[in-house]
């Protein structure tokens, strides 16, 4: 059982609701640690016009969602720790989770980068192989912060957890995906300026994506640590005691 009194079975209501449950309890340092990760892209993202005029939308937009995408995913070295403390009945403090994530950095950077080439690669193939590949992947990260094989067997450990739940896992990325475009598009309706004559003017939509993008990355972090927990039960029967006996 964990501490939110779920039996740690892996089905699509069980990870939400879990998820929803440690990111409520630990809310303000995860948002923080969200905030603080995602400041760096969005000033980028802000002065992009200053410091490259020349430079066309399309390039922006795609080099701005790789490097969002690649600081979600380290983000979680961060949040997969205080996602697993919470759910061992123990709350880990904003420094405590920013110490793990620096501490291991590096193989969960190197795993990110792999894990975005994959999926590329796989959505320029086709649709559905990058599809595929996402869902294979998801777990990958929490692999390398929890078990810590290395970046190619961590890739092929989250194969092998996510095999035979992978609509599952498909059917939570979707949801979590349109909640996101769906807010984000609610509140770009409200803060964005009918006219805009500088950068200024578009201070306020900046600002209210970059807090929807952190609060949406952590909760991803919720997501993919507490499926990982739930694989692993289901799978293998380990517990949660026995998972974050690494972080002892």
């Amino acid at each position: 059982m964990t501490e939110t009194g779920v039996a740690p079975r892996f089905s699509i209501g069980s990870v939400l609701s879990v998820s929803i449950g440690v990111l409520v309890a630990n809310f303000l340092p995860f948002l923080m640690l969200g905030l603080i990760v995602l400041a760096p892209i969005y000033l980028y993202a802000y002065y992009w016009p200053t410091l490259h005029p020349d430079m066309p939308q399309p390039g922006m937009t795609a080099l701005i969602g790789f490097l969002e995408y690649l600081a979600t995913l380290v983000l979680s070295a961060s949040l997969i720790y205080g996602t697993v403390q919470e759910l061992r009945g123990r709350r880990a403090s904003m420094l405590a989770c920013f110490g793990r994530g620096l501490e291991l950095i590096l193989p969960v950077l190197a795993v990110s980068i792999v894990v975005i080439v994959c999926v590329a690669v796989g959505f320029m193939a086709l649709i559905v192989p990058g599809i595929i590949v996402t869902t294979m992947l998801w777990v990958a990260v929490p692999v390398a912060v929890i078990e810590r094989p290395g970046v190619f067997k961590s890739l092929g450990r989250s194969a092998r957890l996510t095999k035979g739940r992978r609509w599952s896992v498909l059917a939570i990325l979707v949801i979590i995906a349109v909640c996101s475009a769906l807010f984000e598009w609610m509140m770009r309706s409200v803060v964005t300026p009918r006219t805009a004559y500088s950068m200024d003017d578009l201070i306020p939509l900046f600002i209210v994506m970059w807090i929807i993008s952190a609060f949406f990355a952590a909760f991803g972090a919720c997501l993919s640590g507490v499926g990982y927990y739930f694989l692993r039960y289901d799978k293998e029967g380990a517990d949660i005691d026995q998972i974050a006996a690494v972080f002892d």
